[in-house]
Formats: C-alpha cells, sequence, structure tokens
C-alpha cells in the first residue's frame, strides 16, 4: 500500500478503499495514516478482508485522532466479536451512521 500521499496533507474528508484486499498486515500502515487525517469524517472500509485484528488497530487511530467522523463502513469483513468491544466503546459516542 502505497501511504505516502496520504501522510501529505491533512485535508482527506473521505476516503473509499472498499474491494481491495487488506490484511492485518497492512491495518497498521493505514492506521498511521488515518491518525494524520483529522478533518476524516467518511471511512469505507468495505469488502477489504480487514480481521478483527485490524479493525481494532484502526478503531485506535480513529477514536484519538478523527474527531469528525460520521460515517464508518465495514460490511463484508470478517469482523468478529473480538473486535466489537473496540468498536462500540471507542467509535459509539460519535453516533456513526
Amino acid at each position: 500500500m502505497h501511504t505516502t500521499s496520504l501522510f501529505a496533507g491533512q485535508n482527506l474528508i473521505r476516503l473509499d478503499v472498499s474491494d481491495n484486499p487488506m490484511t492485518a498486515e497492512v491495518a497498521p500502515a493505514l492506521a498511521a495514516c488515518l491518525a494524520q487525517q483529522p478533518n476524516l469524517r467518511f471511512l469505507n472500509l468495505n469488502d477489504t478482508s480487514l480481521t478483527d485484528e485490524g479493525v481494532e488497530v484502526i478503531c485506535e487511530a480513529l477514536a484519538s485522532n478523527a474527531p469528525l467522523l460520521e460515517e464508518l463502513e465495514l460490511a463484508l469483513n470478517e469482523v468478529g466479536p473480538r473486535a466489537q468491544p473496540c468498536l462500540c466503546l471507542q467509535l459509539a459516542p460519535r453516533r456513526l451512521s
């Protein structure tokens, strides 16, 4: 994953990487990029093959660095019970759609 462009500025509002297979190994790099985007409002991670581990890493980055996030899409991933507490505790207060 080429992350240089995502680090270039802090004005990203919408990111759609749906239908791009990622693994737990890619999630930390994506999370690092997302942590640099405080204006992010919409993030589509549908059908990216993320598992609980990857979702947890991304949620941690979003919880502390994306205060404006309104929508997080995670459909068609391998998210199970392990990631649910992270999603609920760190993202629910934002009232995501």
